[in-house]
Formats: structure tokens, sequence, C-alpha cells
């Protein structure tokens, strides 16, 4: 498993870190974890999943 810090998360996904959060609060993104007292992450492998689904959820190109 590997975490992946805020910087690398806003940059893989392309949304600013306070967007990221509300989606979270609302369900919609994958949780983060807590690493210490002020250190947080995200596991990779659920972040990839949900740009995955996102990616899916368009439907085939042909279909745009």
């Amino acid at each position: 498993m590997r975490i992946i810090r805020r910087h690398e998360l806003t940059d893989k996904v392309g949304y600013c870190l306070a967007h990221i959060y509300r989606l979270e609060r609302q369900g919609m993104f994958p949780p983060r974890v807590h690493l210490g007292r002020r250190a947080v992450g995200w596991v990779e492998e659920e972040v990839e999943r949900w740009l995955q689904e996102r990616a899916d959820a368009r439907g085939p190109r042909s279909e745009r």
C-alpha cells in the first residue's frame, strides 16, 4: 500500500484541497488516513479507483 500526501493528491486529481475535503465530507471521495498529529495522506489505490470510476462514468468515446 502506498500513501500519497496532499501535493501529490492535488496534482493527480486536479482539484484544490478545499474541494477534495468538501467531496470527502459528502462521502464522494476516498477518506484521508491520519498519519500523525498533523499529517494526513490518502491510499493511492483508492484514489486511482475513484479516478477510474469517473473515467468509466463518461461512457464509451463514441457516445460523446
